[in-house]
């Protein structure tokens, strides 16, 4: 967008029920501004090819809107906002058929550079279903590999855990506006999400929750991700709803095999019956999505080039698990000048590689 108050105007359309994905992406093949929808006359917006009820609807509440306090709000909460014609808004999202106009997010979103996967699972799980997340997890953890969940109760919390405990990026897509979390009971949990990775929703400040809103935010969990990993469902648990997202956007779909006695594992179980992939290990999924991605495993070599300079040397043992500078800075508690000058020095030697939003990974 050209400006914020630009994307003000993005956002107070948002709120008039009945204006989609569809409706915004055809309107901004006509309009570079929307504030011009704000002074715009009937038959100027059904000549874009907009509904007739649509247009309507855009002329009977433009005038109940404030866009200007859309921005305020957003600062009250600390949230920032892109729109689908944002530069930073996630290609993968931009693939699929109706993706949000806008995207509200706190910490960062996932970047276009990194593979992300979505991990889920019941919330009802086993202590079965919490060993295979943590193992699976924990070594995806070692690959450049995001984790995309829904921050729910049950194995979507374990995935975020484990991702932080072992310093690697995840985000929670979750299903009502970023000026609350839900579920409360994991409000510990999100704010550290915000330090490791972001929250995300689609709904504006201050609007409703609804049941509706859990399954369209499964179309944005699948929708970020190269593919999704699901590791317990029940015969009718919601999970499977992403499961059938993913499949109509074109995902790969990953199910660990559980208990066949277990009612938790028969609708995963069922998904390997119909094709998904049987997973056992991360080397499943890698396989399948054919990633060559460098190991966070350290390599002798990154070693020897500085071998009597103990703060490089601390950078890259690092690096192993924290590849974020902010992290770096706390891990290892020296200033960001002296940080910033190391790093630089790193690169330039050819052992690490900057990557988008102040990442660092290690070069083989």
């Amino acid at each position: 967008m050209k400006n914020r108050f630009d994307l003000a105007y993005w956002i107070a359309l948002s709120r008039i029920k009945g204006i989609g994905p569809k409706a915004f992406q055809q309107l901004s093949k006509h309009f570079s501004d929307f504030k011009v929808l704000w002074k715009i006359k009937f038959k100027d917006l059904i000549s874009t090819g907009l509904e007739p009820r649509k247009a309507k609807l855009i002329i009977n509440n433009r005038e109940k809107l404030e866009p200007e306090e859309e921005l305020r709000l957003l600062k009250q909460h600390q949230v920032q906002a892109v729109t689908i014609k944002d530069k930073s808004y996630p290609e993968l999202l931009l693939e699929i058929p109706d993706p949000p106009p806008v995207l509200y997010y706190k910490g960062s979103l996932p970047g276009n550079n990194h593979i992300a996967l979505a991990a889920i699972g019941s919330r009802k799980s086993t202590e079965y279903g919490h060993k295979c997340a943590e193992s699976i997890v924990k070594k995806l953890a070692n690959y450049e590999i995001e984790i995309i969940s829904g921050l729910a109760l049950g194995l979507d919390t374990i995935c975020h855990q484990v991702c932080i405990t072992n310093g690697r990026n995840t985000y929670a897509v979750l299903p009502c506006a970023l000026s609350q979390v839900y579920p409360l009971s994991n409000l510990k949990l999100a704010q550290k999400i915000i330090q490791n990775g972001g929250l995300i929703s689609e709904y504006p400040i201050g609007s409703d929750c609804s049941v509706l809103n859990f399954h369209a935010r499964n179309r944005i969990i699948s929708g970020l991700s190269k593919g999704v990993l699901v590791f317990e469902a029940g015969i009718k648990s919601g999970t499977l709803i992403t499961v059938n997202h993913a499949l109509e956007q074109g995902r790969e779909v990953f199910a660990v095999p559980g208990n066949i006695f277990s009612s938790q594992s028969q609708g995963v179980n069922s998904l390997i019956q119909k094709g998904a992939k049987l997973t056992q290990d991360e080397k499943d999924i890698l396989d399948e999505l054919n990633i060559k991605t460098v190991s966070k495993k350290i390599k002798k070599n990154h070693l020897k080039l500085f071998p009597n300079d103990p703060i490089k040397q601390e950078i890259v043992k690092s690096l192993a698990h924290y590849n974020n500078f902010e992290k770096l800075i706390k891990k290892m508690k020296i200033n960001g000048s002296t940080l910033n000058a190391n790093l630089t020095e790193l690169e330039l030697s050819g052992l690490i590689k900057k990557q988008d939003q102040g990442n660092y990974i290690l070069v083989e």
